[in-house]
């Protein structure tokens, strides 16, 4: 289990209150579990501290996928929590004390949830899906530092290569970064079988666009992204060479350069070195 120095208190309202001290208690360290997740105990108003007084935003990859491959899928993504995330799971105070190295993702958690299949166009339980299975891994960040990279966001940009390129998972439009619908490499439109009648519709009932996102527009039009500097730090893009992981607006590369995984060397993220 990991633990977190987490925030205690905004403003005048305090989540905890020192057994010391009587006094509230601005920060503090404790288990993910106990501060964010369903079933933790709650502050004094029924709510967990980390998701009530931080400044939480939430990195979310979330796609569908068969049944038929959940168990391939979920022995993938211990493949890179074990190489792509050292030594993790070793004890708090062993790594505290320095005998052990460990990482740990970011606070959050993984999703699985179970639908039933649909006639949709492109819907997420559409054909040709029998089991369709949701498959979500979401990640909390501190919305003050959006531009800092997540901590071992690589592993989020592993597991979305993962599920999109070698599992054809299929993207949820409303959550995922835009690079998940305009991957050259993967595109999304040959996983739905009525692609084509999407498209049509959307040219017959919306011809001028004006209903359609951004992200909608450039997918209907086969559109792809365009690397920049710093876009596999932003999630604009997988990287491709190390000057996508040198962010231009923090004049920094945060030392982070473009390298494949160790558990599938043939994707790649932005990563610590």
């Amino acid at each position: 289990m990991c633990q977190i120095a987490v925030p205690l208190s905004s403003l005048d309202i305090f989540w905890a209150v020192s057994k010391i001290t009587k006094k509230g208690v601005t920060h503090g360290l404790a288990e993910t579990s106990s501060i964010l997740s369903s079933a933790c105990h709650g502050g004094p108003d029924g709510s967990c501290s980390f998701t009530t007084v931080g400044h939480i935003g939430v990195g979310d990859i979330h796609f569908t996928i068969d049944q038929s491959d959940l168990r391939n899928w979920i022995a993938d993504v211990k493949e890179v929590i074990n190489k792509d995330l050292q030594n993790a799971g070793t004890s708090f105070f062993n790594a505290l004390l320095g005998k052990d190295k460990r990482d740990c993702l970011p606070p959050g958690y993984f999703w699985l949830r179970f639908g039933n299949p649909t006639d949709d166009y492109v819907g997420l339980n559409a054909a040709p899906y029998k089991q369709p299975v949701h498959v979500q891994l979401s990640l909390f960040r501190n919305r003050e530092h959006g531009a800092a990279p997540l901590k071992n966001g690589h592993v989020l940009a592993f597991l979305e290569q993962l599920t999109l390129c070698k599992y054809r998972g299929r993207p949820h439009f409303g959550k995922n970064y835009d690079r998940t619908f305009t991957y050259s490499k993967c595109p999304i439109a040959d996983r739905h079988p009525q692609w084509s009648s999407w498209t049509a519709a959307a040219k017959q009932h919306d011809p001028l666009g004006l209903f359609a996102s951004p992200l909608v527009a450039t997918v209907l039009r086969n559109g792809s992204y365009e690397n920049y500097p710093g876009c596999g730090i932003d999630g604009g893009c997988f990287c491709e060479t190390d000057e996508h992981c040198r962010h231009p607006s923090q004049g920094t590369s945060y030392g982070w350069k473009c390298l494949p995984s160790k558990a599938f060397p043939d994707i790649k993220a932005c990563r610590p070195v």
